[in-house]
């Protein structure tokens, strides 16, 4: 650990990198530094967002990602950091259901055929560290940190590897980079496979090259061109993604940290373990073919070309059962006469279905054969579940049947496609209209019940995964940071830890040993503590445990010392402008009035004529003394200023004493923690 670097430990990276996720702002990046580090953080932040920069967002087909830089800069001190952050995935876009980073994942990580978010990853850093040297001089060196998580993790670790452009990278949780993904990411990596196995670039006759002989060339082949310490990485075992180095091709590179943060669980290692080479080949194989379309017309074209399926398929079918409910067999006349005016539309309907059928006789074929690699596997990998105790060994047969079943209706599907290709190939002068009508409307109504079934099928697999599904829900949980966040927060194992809200991202203090009860009495008579933050004053099990929520205290304290200060101010220029124009103006009139009569004793001469008139011939003013007495200002104008800022005053320092017992209480509780000492310091 780099004691210069701003960012300078986990907790803080996670919760930095946690808040990629909400929005990083200037404000919460200053407060993170604040609660974590207990200093003040560098005079100068500037948040630069993806969406922001040109060729990403605007780009003609969006990949998913998203991504923030912090720069800290302060010529003084030499700090010129810049730290980028690189969200991981999510269950879907904003403002979309569309599952784009997942898609992602598979074509990118799992198929090795998409590298959008990585270019976009390696733009996002190019641009930003252009503008962050344009905007500030180059006395100090620019250096720059990587901040990732899941996919955000797989994205920056890749361009680590293949472009080096951090000086050091932390991945929280990351999806591990697979040799079969950087072998079409980086084309020097491809060549020297190539020019090692003698094989040519084709991701079919990479899978024939062993797994474990690629992926020890690949970690070598990177080790020998990069410090590996350049990428540290911090993984819970029980996460889901770290099951997938037990998969073909997921390479274990970079200096790792891991910790098991779940008692009794395992992780999904041996599952993962347990799924054999060829059906993960299969996958990639099965995807690769749909990677051009994909990258070309993001989801929508992937979707589309991967089922076959046009928007309207299913509403045509259900139309035309319709239709065939009524009288058949059909002659033309009856036809016509039955269906009347909807007759052109039946035609029409049934013609432009033709390439949506010709498309899917060439995927159903695909899925049936991904499909039956799977269901031929299955057993084993059930078997390895039911071992776990993920699921029972009824529910493990009652999967096993669903995709048989999945896979005898596929099979079914695609005889019925093949004859409704035949009947589109057929000549109406060799075969009564009505009967080919009705042959039509037959096999189209079969098709249907077929999908309707597959559904079935599919609703009853995932019936029988919910068990699977729970399971998994801890892993997944696991691979959250959240977790990761709760892990570090309890990783001293002391009587204080900390845990972190994961709505508002608020840091709270957890006293689990407190045993002086006249601790306790104190801290429940100072009035402000029992406003620290939504957890309550206190909340003890057993009279043993007290938790403050230290963010919410330090914004008490920040906007109270805030007010303190405004209130402060005003109050003194208030005071300041009583003193001048009304106790200031009476001593001025009093000034002036003083120096008249000094004018008149001094020269007495200068007022003969204003005493005697015409007679200052015979008589002479000789002196002048004047006996004066001028009175104070009345205290019915005095009083209630002195009132008002006495008792504003009064009040400003009350609700100073309370902030600082609330401080004190504090630090008191914790045993006078330096951290948080220096937290109220910097606050």
């Amino acid at each position: 650990m780099d004691n210069n670097e701003v960012l300078n430990s986990n907790l803080l990276r996670a919760r930095i990198v946690r808040l990629e996720y909400d929005d990083v702002t200037e404000s919460e990046v200053r407060r993170l530094i604040l609660e974590e580090e207990g200093k003040a953080p560098p005079e100068n932040i500037t948040i630069y967002h993806s969406d922001d920069i040109d060729g990403i967002k605007n780009s003609g087909v969006y990949s998913g990602f998203d991504g923030t830089v912090i720069h800290f800069y302060d010529e003084i001190k030499g700090i010129n950091q810049m730290y980028t952050i690189v969200r991981g995935s999510e269950k879907s876009e904003k403002d979309s259901w569309k599952s784009k980073d997942w898609i992602y994942n598979a074509m990118g990580i799992g198929a090795g055929q998409s590298d959008a978010q990585y270019q976009d990853t390696l733009n996002f850093q190019t641009e930003v560290s252009k503008q962050i040297r344009k905007n500030i001089s180059n006395k100090t060196p620019l250096e720059s940190y990587g901040l990732a998580h899941s996919l955000g993790g797989n994205n920056s670790m890749n361009a680590q590897l293949t472009k080096g452009i951090f000086d050091k990278l932390y991945v929280f949780n990351p999806a591990h980079p697979s040799v079969y993904h950087l072998a079409n990411l980086d084309i020097e990596f491809m060549l020297n496979i190539m020019n090692k196995f003698g094989i040519e670039n084709d991701i079919i006759q990479l899978h024939t090259i062993p797994p474990d002989e690629l992926v020890a060339f690949g970690e070598e082949y990177y080790k020998s061109r990069m410090d590996e310490s350049s990428i540290q990485r911090l993984i819970v075992k029980e996460e889901m993604l770290y099951g997938m180095l037990k998969m073909p091709g997921f390479m274990d590179i970079g200096e790792a940290e891991i910790v098991s943060t779940i008692d009794g669980r395992d992780g999904i290692e041996k599952v993962a373990a347990a799924i054999p080479d060829e059906v993960i080949f299969a996958f990639q194989e099965y995807l690769s073919d749909y990677a051009d379309v994909y990258n070309q017309e993001g989801f929508d074209g992937f979707f589309r070309e991967m089922t076959g399926i046009r928007p309207g398929l299913m509403d045509a079918i259900s139309d035309l059962r319709e239709i065939r409910s009524r009288e058949t067999p059909y002659t033309l006349q009856s036809f016509v006469d039955r269906v009347g005016a909807s007759a052109r539309l039946t035609f029409h309907t049934i013609l432009s279905l033709k390439p949506t059928i010709e498309r899917l006789k060439e995927t159903i074929p695909q899925v049936l054969s991904f499909v039956r690699n799977l269901r031929t596997h299955l057993p084993d990998i059930v078997e390895v579940m039911v071992e776990q105790e993920i699921i029972t060994f009824e529910q493990g047969q009652e999967l096993v049947e669903a995709v048989k079943s999945l896979e005898a209706e596929l099979n079914g599907m695609h005889s019925d496609v093949n004859k409704l290709l035949t009947l589109y190939q057929t000549n109406v002068m060799f075969i009564p209209i009505g009967v080919l009508l009705d042959d039509f409307l037959f096999e189209f109504e079969t098709f249907g019940k077929r999908l309707e079934k597959v559904n079935k099928d599919w609703a009853t697999i995932q019936t029988h995964t919910s068990t699977i599904v729970d399971y998994f829900h801890v892993s997944a949980e696991a691979h959250t940071m959240d977790h990761i966040i709760a892990y570090l927060g309890k990783e001293s194992g002391s009587d204080i830890y900390k845990v972190y809200d994961p709505e508002s991202n608020d840091m709270i203090y957890v006293h689990d040993g407190l045993t002086s009860e006249a601790l306790l009495d104190k801290l429940a008579n100072v009035d402000l503590f029992g406003a620290v933050g939504k957890t309550g004053r206190t909340n003890r099990s057993g009279g043993q445990e007290v938790y403050v929520n230290i963010s919410s205290s330090i914004r008490i304290f920040q906007k109270g010392k805030e007010v303190c200060a405004n209130v402060l101010m005003e109050l003194t220029r208030m005071q300041q402008t009583y003193e001048r124009d009304v106790l200031g103006d009476d001593e001025r009139r009093k000034q002036r009035l003083r120096q008249q009569i000094h004018q008149m004793e001094q020269n007495p001469n200068v007022y003969q004529r204003q005493f005697f008139g015409q007679a200052t011939q015979v008589y002479s003013i000789r002196r002048i003394s004047v006996q004066e007495f001028i009175p104070a200002l009345p205290q019915t104008i005095t009083d209630p200023f002195e009132e008002f800022f006495h008792q504003y005053r009064k009040d400003l320092r009350q609700t100073m004493t309370l902030i600082e017992e609330m401080r004190v209480a504090i630090e008191t509780l914790f045993e006078h923690d330096e951290h948080i000492s220096n937290i109220f310091k910097y606050a």
